[in-house]
């Protein structure tokens, strides 16, 4: 699973909300509840990681929609390949404006919580929701949450999948949860 390593140079840290990002990371506070939904409003609107990335060889010369995968291709349609063909969690007729969608959705569920946590690329928002998925677009092997990550140094959405259980997400042990 994905944990967030987003790459580029892209620093979009001006908006107000990965400034409070950033301010609450440094602080090592929670969000209130205001904050909380600005975060979220963020994310939910962010665009996915626009970068082309590595096919993982086992998807080389497949064909996942209209694109048949090379060596190299957009983020948005790896992750979901990843997510259909690997993770079995969307059924394969997802399409990349529908798995973007569902990932938005869930950023803004007002159930959801969120974790902030570092990496080598800058700060991560984690976002952790129920899924709520209506069945007939669920592949195999759903998971009761969705787990979307947001870099705030970037400003854009570098991954999302369905978990099982809270304690499967791979986050670091100093994670500040923002809403528990």
């Amino acid at each position: 699973m994905d944990s967030g390593s987003g790459t580029g140079a892209r620093d979009t840290g001006a908006d107000p909300a990965d400034v409070l990002v950033r301010q609450l990371w440094r602080e090592r506070r929670r969000a209130t509840p205001n904050e909380r939904e600005q975060i979220q409003r963020r994310i939910a609107s962010a665009p996915f990681n626009p970068d082309l990335v590595d096919v993982p060889p086992e998807f080389r010369g497949k064909t996942f929609g209209r694109e048949r995968f090379g060596t190299r291709a957009e983020s948005l349609l790896v992750h979901l390949a990843q997510r259909v063909w690997d993770d079995k969690q969307w059924r394969l007729s997802t399409t990349e404006g529908e798995y973007l969608a569902d990932l938005r959705r869930a950023a803004g569920d007002d159930e959801a919580e969120l974790v902030v946590y570092e990496r080598r690329h800058g700060l991560f928002v984690g976002v952790l929701a129920p899924n709520r998925l209506s069945p007939r677009r669920l592949g195999r092997a759903p998971g009761a949450l969705m787990y979307v990550v947001y870099s705030a140094h970037r400003g854009i959405l570098v991954t999302g999948y369905q978990v099982a259980h809270r304690r499967r997400l791979l986050v670091p042990g100093d994670s500040l949860w923002l809403r528990a």
